[in-house]
């Protein structure tokens, strides 16, 4: 029972290092960021950077001019850049060592993307002339019936293609790989990012994230933030913003919390993208630039459980306890606050954040998978402005 009490006392004044964003590439405007197998791509104002899938070693590629690179898609075998300079597509088929240029060559492109179960089929979204599409993996273009538009932002889903445009003209979409398209009921926006999750498509305006949760029939404004760029991983969605810094959703984006810890509430970022067990995101240059990355950590697997305000600070015990491998954490916070919870090893060493970011007040779950770690018994401990509290929990397996 003393060495319990002693166990608690240290993780009470426990101090660890805290997850939060690390600048990792000093480059100047970052316009989109994309991975491929095993590499990270950031198209920049002065060409293409590679990196290590976990955000680190960056360097220019040869692709090295000063040409803003506002869109990049990668197959198996391919990457394709886009050009908002008016240069259009170049590919490379060696892991961005080295380019050549396509047949669009002469459109300023926002967007690209290739399709999942035929990557030889790819689309391009520039200025004014809408939606190219190519069936030998971008090197040959045609443009299609979709020729008139500012299209920024493209999407596959559900076997469908999502085109996102500007001059207030909203989403359209196609269900037979750009045949023909069909502008949605959100047509009066901006769309200036699109991403899926489970099947909700997310589209990122001047006015905020819109929601369908049927395939683009109905939208549902979720946020009012000014949102550049979209990234998801499972029901977690990532979102930059124009002035605000990364916002957070864990419920495909019902609900959504700043998510700044180590960057300022005051950049702008205009690419963001998941890569291993991080999220990248990409200054545009007010407030900030550069890369930008943080350990998912507790990013993912924290849900709002309801919106009425509790009346004090919680810390629940966890359940199932025991537990194998996957155990659920509730926890109240009755004002916006800072919350960090921490999960503890028997020795009272940290081995996980579940998480770290302020929080706005509401009642949440958070789950902690146990898989990676041995049975014992290990302690969880959160700190919300000046509350604290610790509990005990045991992994069986």
């Amino acid at each position: 029972m003393k060495i319990l009490s002693i166990l608690i006392l240290t993780l009470l004044f426990a101090f660890s290092a805290e997850a939060q964003w690390q600048l990792v590439n000093n480059t100047q405007q970052v316009f989109v960021l994309s991975t491929s197998p095993g590499s990270i791509f950031a198209g920049t104002n002065n060409g293409v950077y590679r990196a290590s899938s976990d955000g680190t070693g960056w360097s220019l590629t040869s692709f090295n001019v000063t040409q803003n690179v506002a869109a990049i898609a990668s197959a198996q075998s391919y990457i394709l850049a886009g050009t908002s300079s008016g240069h259009g597509v170049y590919k490379s088929q060696n892991d961005g060592n080295s380019w050549s240029t396509t047949s669009l060559n002469n459109r300023s492109v926002r967007s690209l993307v290739v399709l999942q179960d035929a990557p030889y089929i790819c689309f391009a979204g520039t200025i004014s002339s809408g939606v190219y599409k190519s069936v030998n993996s971008g090197q040959n273009w045609v443009q299609t019936v979709l020729n008139n538009r500012d299209v920024i932002s493209l999407l596959e889903a559900n076997g469908d293609l999502f085109a996102g445009t500007g001059n207030s003209q909203g989403v359209y979409y196609s269900d037979n790989d750009g045949g023909t398209w069909s502008q949605t009921s959100l047509n009066n926006r901006n769309i200036n990012a699109l991403a899926v999750s489970g099947g909700y498509i997310l589209a990122g305006t001047e006015n905020g994230i819109y929601v369908s949760t049927n395939g683009g029939s109905l939208w549902i404004q979720r946020m009012t933030q000014y949102v550049l760029a979209l990234a998801v991983k499972g029901d977690s969605v990532f979102a930059g913003t124009s002035n605000s810094g990364v916002y957070l959703s864990t419920n495909r984006g019902a609900n959504w919390m700043a998510y700044n810890d180590g960057l300022g509430s005051a950049i702008g970022i205009s690419a963001v993208c998941r890569s291993v067990d991080f999220v990248i995101a990409g200054g545009n240059g007010s407030g900030g630039s550069g890369t930008y990355r943080r350990q998912l950590g507790g990013a993912v697997g924290i849900t709002p459980i309801h919106q009425e305000i509790p009346l004090d600070f919680v810390l629940s015990q966890n359940y199932p306890n025991p537990f194998n491998p996957v155990t659920n954490i509730k926890f109240a916070v009755p004002r916006s606050s800072f919350v960090k919870l921490v999960v503890y090893d028997i020795s009272g060493q940290e081995i996980e954040t579940l998480v770290n970011q302020n929080m706005s007040s509401g009642s949440y779950n958070a789950d902690w998978n146990a898989s990676n770690f041995s049975s014992g018994v290990y302690f969880y401990r959160i700190e919300a402005g000046e509350y604290s509290d610790v509990k005990k929990m045991i992994l069986v397996k």
